[in-house]
């Protein structure tokens, strides 16, 4: 038994000792403070099915289906979780892009004009821009206030990978199948910067908190750690055999976690490049994220299941068996 499910098992045997007494002993403040502690959530899992197109929300202790999100009438080719677990963002084959409410399940904006198979969404941290990259080669940026396309960022010609945009919702980060990464300054606009190096496509990419870095994953089995304000490679992290198709970065900047094809995910010390720890049988579509304090990861594995690992021992502290059959996408989020 994990830490947490122990802390989770105890506050239970406390609330039914509680609960049972004609005058409780617990006051009401802290009553309430033992529940909100039982019931919190430590991640989000979204998984989009192959048949229905729909997207189902999973419980994180049962595994069982607990909402189902509809709208998406076509494939869904791409799927995003905000950071802080309050939204999902989907698109489908036909252009669609949808951002719903995980606490109510509404709908709350229907992105149209893309015209083509959405490859790639991200949502900004403060949940108020979505970018969209689309089989048309244009990169788009939608406001969720206004339902608006703020702005389209140049025309690419070889199809848009990953996509990330920075904190303060400033700078937009756009990986593509030419091996070239670009940075848009979205309060400027204009002709992006160019960072080149990978001898392959990119697959995934993600700023630092503090906007003093990038990492990038390519197909070229490597990871690349480049400076925020030169676009000098600072490192290349290397020991996986495949593509590296999704890549995270600690809150505190230190650790870079990068997971490949080849079935494996690594965690690399920031300063030292050195990979600190390897964890291996990962499900090579599925995304990887990180807690906020850097102790845990998560990511979808085969057998319809996500785990929880401790980035500190390498220890699986949690292991969640999805009630869920044909899976398309699965997506975690630790919050």
């Amino acid at each position: 038994m994990s830490k947490q499910d122990r802390e989770n098992f105890e506050l239970f045997q406390l609330i039914n000792k509680t609960v049972k007494k004609e005058k409780p002993s617990l006051p009401p403040e802290i009553m309430r403070i033992v529940l909100e502690k039982l019931t919190k959530r430590q991640c989000v899992i979204a998984i989009s099915k192959k048949k229905t197109n729909e997207i189902c929300l999973v419980d994180e202790n049962t595994g069982n289906v607990i909402r189902t999100l509809e709208g998406i009438l076509h494939f869904v080719s791409a799927l995003e979780i905000s950071r802080d677990g309050t939204r999902i963002v989907a698109g489908s084959t036909n252009g669609m892009v949808k951002v719903w409410n995980v606490a109510t399940g509404a709908c709350e904006n229907t992105f149209h004009g893309q015209g083509d198979t959405i490859y790639t969404v991200t949502i900004s941290r403060d949940n108020k821009l979505v970018l969209v990259g689309s089989w048309d080669k244009i990169l788009r940026v939608w406001n969720t206030t206004t339902g608006a396309c703020e702005r389209t960022l140049g025309s690419f010609s070889r199809c848009i990978k990953p996509l990330a945009i920075s904190d303060d919702g400033r700078f937009v980060v756009c990986g593509a199948v030419d091996k070239i990464l670009r940075v848009w300054d979205l309060t400027t606009g204009g002709l992006p910067r160019t960072f080149e190096g990978h001898k392959n496509w990119i697959g995934s990419v993600a700023i630092s908190r503090d906007n003093n870095f990038i990492v990038s994953g390519s197909y070229d089995a490597t990871v690349r750690m480049w400076d925020f304000s030169t676009g000098a490679c600072l490192k290349t992290f290397e020991g996986h055999s495949l593509n590296v198709n999704s890549v995270a970065i600690s809150d505190d900047s230190k650790s870079i976690i990068s997971k490949s094809r080849d079935f494996t995910m690594r965690i690399w010390n920031v300063t030292t490049g050195e990979c600190k720890k390897f964890l291996s049988y990962i499900d090579p579509e599925s995304s990887i994220s990180i807690s906020r304090d850097g102790c845990r990861v998560a990511s979808g594995l085969h057998a319809n299941a996500v785990t929880i690992w401790n980035t500190a021992t390498g220890e699986c502290e949690k292991n969640i068996k999805v009630d869920v059959e044909q899976i398309n996408l699965i997506r975690v989020m630790l919050i």
